[in-house]
């Protein structure tokens, strides 16, 4: 659970319900996303309400090479995951990571509105699938974790990147997205709209802002 503070004294807690492993009966082979839920908890741990249900990570699901009676999640390369953060006042932005749509929420769960940008190219071709394969096997090899050779290709490759990975409201009401970087020539360029959604432009920041 990530947990965001309100003034009040209450949290808005997001729940991803995505696992490791399933029993087979009933589960799915390939893609698939469970359910994130963000909560309203009270100041004492309680739930106090369901502010929205939205979809949470994508994994892909395969027998398990040591039990056939269970299914393992693989974390494909550019999956599709839910982006979210909330302002100091208690606004829920949720983006679900398909496309540049980000669900704005207040407290009562209704959705408000929705921020749009459908300038952004998400096109990921199959030269930039293989290099940051590559990028990834030398990563975990140097954490001491051999990948096994070419594992990123018995999952279906996308043929889009993600819209963003991460959101910052600041003091003003502003939203920032932070592009999705998993490819290593994807420059970090933060795209940043005002409090009622609209694109004010795009400011290049530090790695590790």
């Amino acid at each position: 659970m990530i947990c965001f503070p309100l003034p009040d004294g209450r949290f808005i807690g997001s729940i991803d319900d995505q696992g490791y492993a399933r029993n087979v009966p009933g589960a799915v082979l390939g893609h698939a996303r469970d359910s994130a839920a963000h909560m309203l908890i009270t100041a004492d741990g309680d739930m106090e309400d369901t502010i929205a249900v939205v979809s949470g990570e994508q994994k892909y699901y395969m027998v398990s090479p040591r039990n056939p009676d269970f299914l393992v999640s693989r974390n494909p390369l550019f999956r599709l995951d839910a982006v979210y953060t909330v302002s100091s006042e208690g606004t829920l932005y949720a983006g679900l990571g398909g496309d540049f749509n980000i669900g704005v929420f207040p407290l009562d769960g209704a959705l408000e509105r929705i921020i749009r940008d459908a300038t952004v190219d998400l096109s990921l071709t199959r030269a930039q699938f293989d290099r940051h394969a590559e990028e990834d096997d030398a990563r975990w090899a140097l954490l001491g974790y051999p990948p096994i050779p070419g594992w990123e290709y018995d999952i279906p490759i996308p043929d889009k990147r993600p819209p963003f990975e991460g959101f910052l409201v600041d003091d003003t009401g502003s939203l920032w997205v932070m592009p999705h970087t998993e490819d290593s020539d994807y420059a970090r360029a933060w795209r940043v709209f005002d409090s009622d959604g609209r694109l004010l432009g795009s400011v290049a920041m530090p790695e590790r802002f």
